[in-house]
């Protein structure tokens, strides 16, 4: 009796470890599928230069320059 209580609690400690597994296993390939499709296209193209980040020198502030 004692015996088969070890064997049912080692199968039921295997079948959490292996639901846990799927369920890492899905989120990686969840991640790897939303990369494939969507991708990194790489540094974006566009050139802005440089924007005064001062609020009082910038030519898109709101406030009053003095």
């Amino acid at each position: 009796m004692a015996r088969e209580k070890r064997t049912d609690d080692r199968r039921g400690t295997l079948k959490s470890f292996f639901i846990v597994f799927l369920m890492a296993l899905a989120v990686a390939a969840w991640g790897g599928f939303i990369f494939v499709f969507i991708g990194d296209r790489g540094q974006p193209d566009w050139e802005y230069g440089t924007i005064s980040d001062v609020p009082g020198k910038s030519p898109y502030s709101t406030q009053i320059q003095k």
